[in-house]
């Protein structure tokens, strides 16, 4: 089909939720990022993530799988991703299903990689929703379903995901009209109900 798999890379996009002194010191661990300066980063993010803060947990989880700032370690970085995704932070939990997927820092198991990607997913994350539809077309942790595949493109696609529109696009080849029809309605559906009837 040639869809490859999707990397999901942290952009960085940090959620200031823990006030202004929090934000200040987390947008000069962003600075630092973009300056590349990842020890400097890798600092300010640190002192946040030991605090609890699901965003610097998630920069941190990611500057351990690039090994940017710090020696590459994959298994630090399933640590940092799982404490930020059971806070609920969807680029953590997405993060956390790839390296699940991958068997990068854990055993591999598809099954939990889809249960993580799901959470992201349902939060309306579009690289978790993109990355379902790809294990949705090879069948990993899930029985290969090309109705669904679509459905979590169609979603990730309007969500932004432009690569999403094209595997759309090619699976919908492989699709009766009729199940193309159902498979927009289920997308329909899903984003109608708010990401819970899916």
């Amino acid at each position: 089909m040639g869809i490859t798999r999707k990397v999901l890379v942290l952009t960085c996009g940090l959620f200031f939720s823990h006030g202004w002194a929090h934000a200040a010191f987390l947008d000069k661990g962003l600075e630092a990022y973009h300056a590349g300066d990842f020890k400097t980063a890798l600092a300010q993010w640190l002192l946040f993530a030991e605090q609890g803060n699901a965003s610097a947990q998630s920069n941190v989880a990611l500057m351990y799988e690039q090994g940017k700032g710090v020696v590459q370690n994959h298994q630090a970085a399933v640590h940092w991703y799982t404490l930020a995704a059971e806070q609920g932070e969807a680029i953590a939990q997405a993060n956390l299903g790839a390296m699940y997927d991958t068997g990068r820092g854990v055993t591999e198991n598809d099954n939990t990689a889809i249960e993580w990607l799901n959470l992201a997913a349902t939060q309306g994350y579009a690289h978790a929703q993109a990355y379902l539809g790809v294990m949705y077309v090879n069948g990993e942790g899930v029985t290969t379903d090309y109705l669904r595949a679509y459905m979590w493109w169609s979603l990730a696609a309007d969500n932004g995901d432009q690569p999403s529109a094209q595997y759309q696009h090619s699976i919908a080849s492989k699709m009766s009209p009729a199940h193309v029809t159902k498979a927009q309605k289920m997308a329909t559906r899903c984003f109608n109900s708010d990401y819970n009837d899916c």
